[in-house]
């Protein structure tokens, strides 16, 4: 594995991977080559200055792109390129062209990607994935999401790149798409940006979704607590 960008998501993944008995960690990129250098030199393995070097290291199955949401296109693209399967971080990009770009991108060279959508992964929601599936729930009518987040968690990290939607609401989004399996006909929402007004980014976002079989839900998310 090899891992691109060294911030704060990065740094853990690089750390995650040298720890994996079945994994081997050949590399971490950024383009602040001092900040890949620190974590490198930290985890006994190699910093590099380009992407273009990491990717044509020997032995390089697969890259785990950790890079600030608006930039995931170009590295996706040059691994896809190369050849290397490719865990990116969520969500998979800031606007449609790019999320169409590296989907083609992904089914025109035959690579796998796998976006980091953590939860799937936790056991809570992967049982309720089955209660659905069996149908032992019967029907789904309505579903609802709240998750709020103390202010120091997310907007004092991310500054005015933060973006409530994609970096909290995603999560539950993904969840409910996954565990519904159900197509979105329309959704409506607003927002309040009151707390973080100097900042230029959302406090809140509620939303509603109706679905094309004609059930609902209903989404509500802020960080300023």
């Amino acid at each position: 594995m090899g891992v691109v960008g060294a911030g704060f998501m990065g740094e853990m993944h690089a750390r995650i991977f040298s720890d994996l008995p079945n994994a081997r960690l050949v590399g971490i990129m950024d383009i602040d080559f001092e900040r890949a250098k620190g974590v490198a030199e930290a985890l006994g393995t190699k910093a590099f200055r380009s992407l273009e070097e990491l990717l044509k290291q020997d032995g390089l199955d697969a890259v785990s792109i950790c890079v600030s949401d608006d930039y995931h296109l170009e590295p996706v693209l040059a691994a896809c390129e190369a050849g290397k399967h490719i865990l990116l971080e969520k969500p998979v990009a800031t606007s449609h062209e790019d999320a169409h770009a590296i989907a083609r991108a992904v089914k025109e060279h035959n690579v796998r990607m796998m976006v980091g959508h953590l939860l799937r992964f936790d056991s809570k929601y992967g049982q309720l994935k089955q209660y659905v599936e069996s149908g032992d729930l019967g029907d789904i009518i309505s579903i609802y999401t709240r998750r709020n987040s103390p202010i120091d968690h997310g907007p004092k990290r991310y500054g005015k790149d933060g973006c409530l939607t994609l970096h909290v609401a995603v999560h539950d989004l993904d969840l409910v798409l996954w565990v519904a399996q159900k197509k979105v006909k329309r959704v409506y929402a607003e927002r309040a940006c009151i707390a973080l007004k100097d900042l230029g980014i959302d406090d809140a976002v509620f939303a509603t979704i109706k679905f094309d079989d004609g059930s609902i839900a209903a989404l509500q998310y802020n960080w300023v607590l």
